[in-house]
């Protein structure tokens, strides 16, 4: 069986539990493992975070949705026609590629609602949101 991913990131792949994980990924022979270490990236730091998943680049595609309904993957900007494409052409090497959907905190429902009916429409089932709390004492969108 193929594994479905070309690159893994895996957090912990020198703890005890990792390091099965990291062996197993290995035995495919096509993944490129990467196992951070805590000394290069302090996953607790956002910063270190967003630092990782540049300098590892994995099989995921990171959408924003922000105030105004505008859509950008890794930071550039595409209206929905862009985006469609190149979700499509993702897809088509990668038929499990995770899309995660993040909308900042003055996003509408209706807003992640759309980019969501766009992934599904090009066949994406992978997918994860990232959802703020309202702030206290404001009214929910």
């Amino acid at each position: 069986m193929d594994f479905p991913y070309k690159k893994v990131v895996v957090t912990g792949g020198s703890g005890f539990l990792g390091r099965f994980v990291v062996e197993k990924l290995n035995a495919y022979g096509d993944v490129d493992v990467f196992v951070p270490r805590s000394r290069e990236y302090n996953l607790i730091e956002g910063n270190d975070v967003k630092r990782l998943l540049a300098d590892t680049k994995p099989d995921m595609v990171n959408i924003a949705v922000d105030q105004l309904g505008n859509i950008s993957i890794d930071k550039k900007p595409y209206n929905f026609p862009e985006v469609a494409s190149y979700l499509s052409n993702k897809f088509s090497t990668n038929a499990s590629l995770p899309v995660y959907i993040a909308g900042n905190e003055e996003a509408t429902h209706g807003m992640i609602i759309n980019v969501l009916d766009l992934v599904k429409s090009v066949g994406i089932q992978n997918v994860s949101f990232a959802i703020a709390p309202t702030p206290p004492g404001s009214k929910p969108k």
